[in-house]
């Protein structure tokens, strides 16, 4: 959504591939919003584009999380680090956490 004033904000499509469906599954920081995609891993967006994090453990990421809980992904950003924590194999919550340096991009 864009604009200025309660009556001029308008919808437009930014990006159809990417999203999320974890209502948890977002977090920003420094004017960047990190979000979880269940089926094509995690992202950041500036604003203007989209660029997946780290796409080296995103088969690794996807292959070990419970689908059928994966709802219950929850993600923050502290002191500069995105934290992404998915209820992983047989899990019904979030056991296993995933930390990106967002400063340095490791």
């Amino acid at each position: 959504m864009t604009g200025k004033s309660e009556t001029s904000f308008t919808r437009y499509k930014v990006e159809s591939n990417v999203g999320t469906s974890c209502p948890e599954g977002v977090a920003v920081s420094g004017g960047i919003c990190y979000f979880f995609d269940p089926n094509t891993g995690v992202w950041s967006y500036d604003g203007a584009s989209f660029t997946q994090i780290d796409s080296a453990i995103k088969k690794y990421l996807l292959a070990g999380i419970n689908h059928t809980n994966i709802y219950r992904t929850q993600a923050w950003v502290w002191k500069d680090r995105f934290y992404l924590s998915v209820p992983w194999g047989g899990a019904a919550y979030p056991n296993r956490t995933f930390v990106y340096e967002t400063l340095t991009g490791a």
